[in-house]
């Protein structure tokens, strides 16, 4: 009896000791198989605004991401399947080191730094359409110009300035001014020119101002002279962030780091289910901000911010 005893007291730790070793060899397997097949997102910075992208992506994806700062990247570069590159710097640093059978989604960025990644990035050349896109930072051209009509239903003539970066708008501009019945008028600033002389003519003869975003050294000086004249002559200045709402323009339209991460989100799990990228965008979601302030000012009776957000959605 006392042998038999032993005995199974030997074949239960031994059994336990195998169900052991069988639990941390599923564990490092697990572990392996979820570093091969974990995507990898690349901030440009490791700021909170990053952050919060990424930690609304992984709230609105079924699957595990790995997060890299630029600097160690290279961790990632033999077994990512995909990468999102969050911010221009991640963008462009990525896409000069990727191969041929990887897949690059770029985020958080504005439009038109993409398409200067991809001019000035031989790199691009290595990756099809199905393994190559973007979700954008800024709003689409028609939605900006939408909310302009919104908020003044009367209006005729549509004002902008054009920048470095943004002057290749100007045929998009025109066309959906008069699709939705303004008449454009719009202006184009050069670095060497003085941003006064140009501004106020435009801002003179509008009902409405849009600030479209450039540059950062067009942005600054545009912004700051084109809220002042706008003031001046009690024109509507519509812009592009809520800190220039808060600046002074009478309402703004943008999209948050939730809510691109949100859509970068739906990306990655589109990806993963169809094995390639959809094309490049603009963001679905997207947020309104009104300075009622300067609305007062204006005597501009705006309407209720839900409204105009559902109006805005048919806009892309």
């Amino acid at each position: 009896m006392e042998h038999v005893m032993n005995g199974y007291v030997r074949l239960k730790v031994s059994l336990k000791s195998f169900f052991m070793t069988l639990c941390i060899l599923l564990v490092l397997c697990l572990s392996i198989i979820k570093s091969y097949a974990a995507v990898s997102v690349v901030l440009s910075e490791h700021t909170q605004t990053y952050l919060n992208v990424v930690s609304a992506m992984e709230q609105n994806s079924d699957h595990p991401v790995q997060v890299y700062a630029i600097s160690d990247q290279t961790q990632s570069l033999a077994s990512s399947q995909l990468f999102i590159a969050i911010g221009a710097r991640a963008c462009q640093s990525v896409l000069a080191a990727i191969q041929s059978h990887q897949s690059l989604f770029c985020t958080f960025l504005p439009s038109q730094a993409y398409e200067l990644i991809l001019q000035t990035t031989q790199a691009s050349l290595r990756l099809s359409q199905e393994h190559l896109s973007a979700l954008f930072l800024d709003q689409p051209l028609e939605r900006q110009i939408h909310l302009a009509r919104l908020i003044q239903p009367d209006a005729e003539f549509l004002g902008t300035l054009l920048g470095p970066n943004s002057h290749h708008l100007k045929p998009h501009f025109d066309a959906y001014s008069r699709k939705h019945h303004f008449t454009p008028i719009s202006a184009r600033l050069s670095e060497s020119d003085n941003p006064v002389q140009e501004l106020t003519p435009i801002i003179e003869q509008s009902d409405v101002f849009l600030s479209l975003p450039d540059n950062a050294l067009f942005n600054r000086s545009a912004t700051r002279w084109s809220l002042y004249i706008a003031l001046r002559n009690k024109v509507p200045l519509i812009g592009f962030s809520a800190s220039y709402v808060d600046a002074g323009a009478v309402i703004g339209l943008y999209s948050t780091p939730t809510q691109i991460g949100r859509q970068t989100g739906e990306v990655l799990d589109y990806f993963m289910k169809h094995k390639h990228l959809p094309p490049p965008s603009f963001p679905n979601y997207f947020s309104l901000s009104v300075n009622r302030s300067a609305a007062r000012t204006l005597q501009i009776n705006l309407p209720e911010i839900d409204e105009m957000l559902d109006a805005l959605k048919t806009s892309k």
